[in-house]
């Protein structure tokens, strides 16, 4: 799969995205790269507004068709046409566990102090009482790039879920998986069947871990016809829970997200029982209610003396204007007062916003159709790619100056296990849309910030340069 412009057939990304802004607010686009978070700013308002719905349906169609496979079929009709066909290309492996389950930690004490802290938004609370629980008699967790750095799917397994699993050849995360699997959890796998061979199905940890996988973009078609084979044979009775979890550099992120996105809706159109999760973003454009802005402004007020005096030095050296009051960037929609606050960062570019934007758009839309979902929005967490870059080590060292805390990746896993536990089972209402991606949400205090978030950046890599140099971090 690949993409192509709709209008031109460019695979150009900077085209696709422009021609996915042109066709939703019906004007020209001088330049997507320095114009798109303006776009995604506006859109975040038409999400809202009466109709928005609908916006977000053609966004995603747009989409959908900018991503086509070697025959020029677009990525949702590829994945149709590949769910009937048989999928003789992909062997199983049907890997069950067998170590003592560990239960989900209790994490509702650690809730109570990221709401303290203004990391997390007070109903974060409630998503926490899933401690102590195994998930035997979980929803069946169909994985897709279930071994992504921030996924719940290993804490799944050890506490006894089971998990439908797609992920790129990848012989120690595919280890860490099986691993992980405790007594009653099962773990379905897929092999290429040019990786099996001539040989018989491998029984043993290492022999199964060395040649599972199979490439979700890449094999798109044949992806769909093996899942729809799996969960006719597995025939789930607790319901199913589709996870799109994939993450990728660049333009192929869009790519990986729209072929995601395609299989989790045929997932989600072709069984009675289904509900969907995302790991949401922190940091894109959002609407917040008034009374969430006032409280920033009064915090931004009563900052110390010793943190004023800082941030007027970092204004007055041009890094940051720390010493500005957050911006009131206030809209109307439906007789109810928002606040629009933009947490993107240039360092992340357009190809992961649109990406992650279609996430946000698929939950929406799926919410309003009725289904169950659980977007969940998890803080920036201390992954390999960001420990990778020196500057971005160095961002997040000096981050929690600013009231912005990175969270450790097992923290992370675990705290996204139970949000999309307690998403599914107890959603917030679609009646108010801006719920979806607020009322849980554990932003680690980017959208809390007593500054207005895209200042903070620069003066956070300097603070952090001190102790980066000390330590490794």
């Amino acid at each position: 799969m690949k993409l192509s412009s709709v209008s031109s057939k460019s695979s150009s990304s900077t085209t696709v995205g422009s021609e996915f802004a042109q066709s939703l607010l019906d004007r020209d686009i001088k330049d997507w790269r320095t114009e798109y978070r303006d776009i995604y700013r506006e859109l975040t308002v038409a999400e809202l507004r009466p109709g928005g719905v609908e916006l977000m349906k053609r966004g995603l169609a747009l989409l959908g068709d900018s991503v086509v496979d070697s025959s020029g079929r677009g990525s949702r009709d590829a994945v149709a046409n590949g769910w009937t066909e048989s999928a003789d290309d992909i062997v199983t492996v049907v890997w069950r566990g067998s170590g003592t389950a560990v239960r989900l930690q209790d994490l509702s004490r650690d809730a109570e102090n990221w709401v303290k802290h203004q990391w997390a938004e007070p109903g974060a609370l409630n998503a926490f009482t899933y401690g102590g629980r195994a998930l035997n008699d979980a929803r069946l967790l169909v994985a897709l790039a279930a071994g992504a750095e921030c996924a719940p799917t290993k804490q799944w397994l050890a506490a006894g879920g089971s998990v439908v699993a797609v992920m790129r050849p990848n012989p120690e995360r595919w280890r860490k998986l099986m691993e992980a699997a405790s007594e009653g959890s099962l773990l379905v796998i897929p092999i290429r069947r040019t990786a099996l061979g001539s040989q018989s199905l491998p029984e043993s940890l290492d022999e199964i871990a060395a040649i599972a996988g199979v490439d979700l973009v890449n094999e798109a078609a044949s992806v769909a016809g093996w899942l729809h084979r799996e969960l006719d044979q597995l025939s789930w009775t607790n319901g199913i829970l589709a996870a799109g979890f994939g993450y990728s550099p660049g333009a192929s992120h869009v790519t990986l997200q729209v072929v995601q996105d395609a299989l989790m809706v045929q997932v989600a159109s072709a069984y009675p029982d289904v509900a969907m999760t995302w790991l949401g973003t922190p940091t894109d454009s959002l609407m917040t209610p008034q009374a969430h802005f006032e409280a920033r402004l009064a915090r931004f007020e009563a900052r110390t003396v010793r943190t004023k005096v800082r941030d007027a030095m970092f204004s007055a050296a041009g890094l940051g204007k720390l010493s500005s009051p957050p911006l009131l960037d206030l809209h109307e929609i439906c007789g109810q007062q928002y606040v629009r606050v933009d947490c993107s960062a240039d360092m992340q570019g357009p190809n992961y916003l649109l990406a992650k934007r279609s996430q946000r758009w698929r939950a929406m839309v799926a919410a309003a159709e009725g289904t169950p979902v659980a977007y969940c929005v998890s803080p920036a967490a201390r992954t390999h790619s960001v420990l990778d870059h020196k500057i971005l080590r160095a961002t997040y060292r000096g981050a929690p100056g600013f009231g912005v805390r990175p969270f450790e990746v097992e923290e992370t896993q675990q705290l996204t296990a139970q949000l999309m536990l307690s998403l599914v089972n107890q959603p917030v209402s679609a009646a108010e849309p801006s719920a979806l991606y607020l009322e849980r949400a554990i932003h680690g205090g980017l959208w809390t910030s007593v500054y207005n978030p895209q200042q903070i950046w620069k003066a956070a890599t300097i603070s952090g340069w001190p102790a980066l140099l000390k330590s490794s971090f």
